[in-house]
């Protein structure tokens, strides 16, 4: 039977980036000073200077496990050389000037570097580096002086087990893999043989999967069910032999899911196609 256990409704936690190597376009990240219990808003506030306005969140650690509704989920765009922080609102995190802030104004790029707390300095080294301060009321700015450290969380990537209906994972670690959600996971080459049946595809979802396919990994665990040749269609595997046979190929012909393999053509229940 298939293991459903559904990802999407668990709570967001974010890890501590501890490397600025690890960080790539696409991720998801908060702007936090931890020592104090706060993060940054999507409010830029003041007068002659401009800054991010602070909220209080939750830390455990290298985790923060609780944000409140205004905290700014930046999403990072571009590389090492330059990044930019877009908000969920869709803003870009920019500087006019130092200790001036602003969305979708100034200078947008920014770099990183990790060495226990976050160094986020704009392109323009003028502008400063993004740091807190309490010395008026909690914010992050842009500074030239020293103020207190800030680091960066990053949303952390649920993972899932992919698994084979009757083939248990040999294992050779103390835990068995997981694989990120979004990814592409390739399925093994190798082919299952029950009672001198080859397998035919896999089967997951209402969907079939030939040895070698590659696959998006669902926010769901994934157990794959063999689907055997000579019309005996899904069943659950009992033998444990494995072979390695010629080429598969997948087509769509006249609306009907075609298989084939070493020149033979299977329906997706893994009967010959007369």
């Amino acid at each position: 039977m298939s293991l459903m256990i559904v990802m999407s409704g668990a709570a967001q936690e974010w890890d501590l980036v501890v490397d600025a190597s690890s960080l790539k376009a696409g991720d998801q990240v908060v702007l936090a000073c931890a020592s104090k219990g706060k993060v940054a808003s999507t409010t830029i506030a003041g007068g002659s200077t401009k800054y991010l306005e602070a909220v209080s969140a939750t830390f455990d650690g290298a985790t923060l496990v609780s944000v409140p509704e205004n905290t700014a989920i930046f999403t990072l765009k571009g590389n090492a050389s330059g990044w930019t922080f877009t908000n969920q609102n869709g803003n870009v995190l920019g500087a006019s000037a130092a200790k001036k802030l602003a969305w979708d104004d100034g200078v947008l790029t920014w770099t990183i570097a990790i060495d226990g707390n976050a160094t986020i300095t704009s392109t323009n080294t003028a502008y400063g580096t993004i740091q807190y301060n309490s010395q008026f009321s909690d914010r992050f700015s842009n500074y030239t002086s020293s103020q207190t450290a800030v680091q960066l969380y990053c949303l952390k990537t649920p993972k899932v087990a992919i698994a084979f209906d009757g083939f248990p994972y040999a294992k050779t670690l103390c835990e068995e893999p997981t694989y990120e959600v979004g990814s592409t996971y390739t399925l093994p080459t190798a082919v299952p043989e029950k009672d001198g049946k080859a397998l035919v595809a896999w089967a997951f979802a209402d969907e079939h999967y030939i040895p070698g396919a590659k696959f998006i990994v669902p926010e769901t665990d994934v157990l794959f069910v063999p689907v055997w040749e000579a019309g005996q269609g899904i069943e659950e595997v009992t033998g444990d032999g494995l072979r390695v046979t010629g080429e598969w190929k997948k087509v769509v012909r006249d609306g009907q899911l075609i298989i084939i393999r070493d020149g033979i053509e299977y329906n997706v229940l893994g009967e010959r196609v007369k």
